[in-house]
């Protein structure tokens, strides 16, 4: 039932043709296959007769016994056909008969954004509507004070106890940004993921 609603919920069924007999009522329906979309979506039929579910069937494996996520979805559909109160169930429109929406923004684009910023939340199988709390990342700074260390200042100190240093010290100085953690190399992971946010109050 799980399954069922998350293809329903998320437009998978489509093609959803009823055709009566003197046995009852035949519902067909397609349903999108939910690994592997670009190929041929399954066949679902469900039988119904005084109110009651005779039998369904879906091409897909499990489906072949007559209970699958595939059906379920399809009864999902009709259920919001009922529950809208619709006589008529709406006709797929083909994009190609609509008018072009070329112009019309697609909403929000996708951003960067802080690594500490981000929530990822899981899907709740008992109850698909709850909101999940989600993890977030907990990095804190473990090193005391807010200077960064500055590995060319210490070779310096050291070069004349091994030859080697001498091959290391180099006379470049990388830039120094402000981060949450302090003054780090620019270009660092923290100098991007952790950058110092500037608040100004308002009077």
């Amino acid at each position: 039932m799980t399954k069922g609603f998350k293809y329903y919920s998320e437009e998978y069924v489509h093609s959803v043709s009823v055709h009566p007999d003197e046995t009852g009522c035949l519902v067909k329906g397609k349903c999108f296959r939910s690994q592997r979309k670009n190929e041929s979506p399954h066949d679902v039929k469900i039988m119904i007769n005084g109110g009651q579910i005779e039998y369904s069937f879906c091409t897909c494996t499990i489906g072949q016994s007559g209970y699958c996520g595939h059906v379920s979805a399809l009864l999902y559909q009709l259920a919001h056909y009922k529950s809208m109160k619709m006589k008529l169930i709406p006709t797929d429109i083909a994009k190609t008969s609509l008018p072009q929406t070329w112009h019309v923004p697609r909403g929000q684009k996708l951003h960067g954004e802080k690594a500490d910023n981000i929530v990822v939340q899981g899907y709740d199988r008992e109850d698909p509507q709850r909101a999940t709390k989600g993890i977030k990342s907990t990095l804190y700074n473990p090193i005391p004070g807010n200077e960064a260390i500055n590995l060319n200042d210490l070779l310096v100190q050291v070069k004349d106890m091994d030859i080697l240093f001498d091959t290391v010290v180099t006379e470049h100085r990388t830039e120094l940004v402000q981060t949450e953690f302090g003054k780090f190399p620019k270009g660092s992971i923290l100098s991007y993921q952790q950058k110092w946010q500037v608040t100004t109050s308002s009077t």
